[in-house]
């Protein structure tokens, strides 16, 4: 069976029915563009629940129902991200990571399809039916600006033809023709500088919106700059990435085969648009800027498509992504390193076995460099720490940091992150770096602790009947 969206959710809704809830609106008072999709996800919430949700019956812009259904959260839960990349749910960390890291380093070279072997290609909207309202656009915070959005990832190539980017971009479907697309100073943009070094005003795009989330966690994560991401995701998703002649473009731009739907068009190099505000994945609002515009000119799709849409401002696509790369890149150098924790956005922790003197100053600098403006915060914390338990990082900086030493330290002038609402400075911030281990080489004591034989011993059978 080929990796596709369909896939995983026959595997989730056969293996653990209760993580999948499907729903239908059709005939009800539903407004994606009045955020009533967020509206019924936090309201599941507040009930302690998180599926998978598969909604059916929802209308467009134009006012016409969805041909297909809108998906939710289908990365939102621990085990939804193992089955992702194969792993059986309650694997540790430790095993997450090593699948991860055997995932990104075989990668697998891109299979090329027929048409009538791609389900993308089951219809096909060109000329006068291309219409960015005819699809399920919503919001999904109180001042996310009008009309609406969509959630995508976008499929750019080099000038050159040296490489494909798969990235995830927010749409702002400002008009049935055109949106502005937001795209930060990473991988498409360099490859938009160097079409516009070749001379041209407009680059060819594709976007995807439904595929295998294996294929979603590929285009979240920092491949490096010198591999072409088709080769990349197919290393992620255990197989080489199906893919098709574009409907625009032909074979100078490749799309995924089993996608759900895909638009096709163009980045006009020289346009800019507002876009914005949004909340993104800091749950804050980021400020309205001047985007790329994007002119659709194709949209494919499966029958009965599943267009997957996004809650960015309240949960993201797992963090499976940032922290087995990271423990991946930094374990290379520090064998000791155990885990890495996602704790908040921009702020990771660092669970390791330190060995040196100084360790922790390189360890720290490692993290903080290495991973461009994902990182702002760092902590470290030793084997006996649980660095996915908030109260015991907590303990650990409380009893074991002297902020008075370099255990603390701050990194000036680095470059932000886009949405970081704490910046005073246009893309400038500082770094913190905290290092609560314990020292190496000298005495600290020890925690206290109930003794294993008196454990063993007392029995509450025996104690309390």
């Amino acid at each position: 069976m080929h990796q596709d969206l369909r896939s995983f959710l026959t595997h989730i809704g056969e293996r653990y029915p209760s993580e999948l809830l499907e729903v239908d609106v059709t005939g009800k008072d539903f407004r994606l563009e009045d955020c009533d999709a967020a509206a019924l996800l936090t309201r599941l919430r507040q009930q302690g629940r998180k599926p998978v949700l598969l909604m059916r019956g929802v209308r467009c812009l134009d006012g016409q129902p969805w041909l297909g259904r809108i998906l939710w959260s289908e990365l939102s839960t621990e085990l939804r991200e193992a089955v992702a990349i194969g792993m059986p749910p309650g694997s540790s960390f430790a095993e997450l990571a090593a699948e991860w890291i055997r995932r990104t380093s075989a990668t697998a070279a891109p299979v090329l399809v027929s048409r009538d072997d791609a389900p993308v290609k089951q219809n096909v909207w060109r000329g006068a039916d291309v219409s960015l309202y005819r699809l399920p656009v919503y919001r999904k915070d109180e001042f996310d600006a009008r009309p609406g959005w969509l959630c995508a990832i976008g499929i750019g190539r080099a000038h050159d033809r040296s490489r494909y980017n798969l990235s995830w971009h927010r749409i702002h479907v400002r008009a049935p023709d055109w949106a502005p697309v937001r795209i930060n100073p990473r991988h498409l943009n360099e490859q938009m500088n160097g079409w516009r070094a070749a001379g041209e005003t407009k680059m060819p795009i594709a976007f995807v919106l439904g595929h295998h989330p294996a294929f979603e966690l590929a285009a979240a994560s920092a491949c490096p700059w010198d591999l072409d991401e088709y080769h990349y995701a197919g290393g992620v998703m255990g197989g080489g990435v199906r893919v098709v002649p574009s409907e625009t473009f032909g074979d100078d731009l490749l799309v995924p085969a089993d996608a759900e739907l895909v638009i096709e068009g163009y980045v006009d190099l020289t346009r800019r648009e507002l876009c914005g505000p949004w909340a993104d994945f800091m749950v804050y609002y980021s400020p309205q800027t001047q985007e790329p515009v994007f002119e659709p000119t194709a949209i494919t799709f499966r029958d009965d498509p599943i267009v997957i849409e996004s809650w960015t401002s309240q949960e993201t696509l797992g963090h499976m992504a940032s922290t087995a790369q990271m423990y991946a890149v930094i374990k290379q150098r520090f064998p000791g390193v155990k885990a890495v924790a996602n704790v908040a956005p921009f702020t990771y922790v660092v669970q390791a076995r330190l060995s040196r003197p100084g360790d922790g100053t390189r360890l720290g600098a490692l993290v903080m460099g290495s991973f461009a403006d994902r990182v702002k915060n760092v902590i470290l914390v030793d084997e006996d720490i649980d660095p996915f338990d908030l109260n015991a990082v907590l303990f650990s900086i409380a009893t074991r940091v002297d902020a008075d030493t370099a255990q603390v330290q701050i990194y000036h002038d680095l470059a932000a992150n886009r949405q970081d609402p704490s910046t005073e400075r246009e893309m400038r911030v500082g770094g913190l770096m905290i290092d609560s281990t314990k020292p190496v080489g000298k005495p600290f004591p020890p925690l206290a602790k109930v003794p294993q034989d008196a454990l063993n011993r007392i029995s509450l059978d025996d104690i309390l009947g």
